[in-house]
């Protein structure tokens, strides 16, 4: 069963990045439940297209899109978050500032 969750994390990974870009643009940012019911994913599994999102962002030199998947309670991301402690603010204006629309999934993972 792990197995068939972790391949629809993967399969998903394309459908999370475009619901990241698209609320970037609204400048506004989402909670983990939010974006797995817009993509069809359970909201605990985000971590894994998150953290792939993280990774490929900052190997493209990209603001890291995946600051902008916040906990409902906090509206912040959550402790699994890599690398935004005491910088979440910074990295969530550049995320809106960014262009999105400029670049595709596909940009990503050449």
């Amino acid at each position: 069963m792990k197995t068939t969750r972790i391949k629809k994390t993967v399969i998903k990974r394309r459908d999370v990045f475009e619901y990241l870009k698209k609320i970037a643009g609204e400048g506004r940012t989402a909670s983990y439940k939010e974006i797995g019911l817009a993509v069809g994913l359970w909201h605990r599994a985000l971590s894994h297209p998150l953290y792939f999102i993280w990774r490929q962002c900052n190997e493209h030199d990209l603001p890291e899109l995946n600051a902008i998947a916040v906990n409902k309670k906090t509206g912040r991301p959550g402790s699994n978050c890599p690398e935004l402690a005491g910088k979440w603010e910074d990295v969530r204006g550049k995320v809106f500032a960014f262009p999105w629309n400029t670049i595709s999934f596909g940009d990503l993972v050449k």
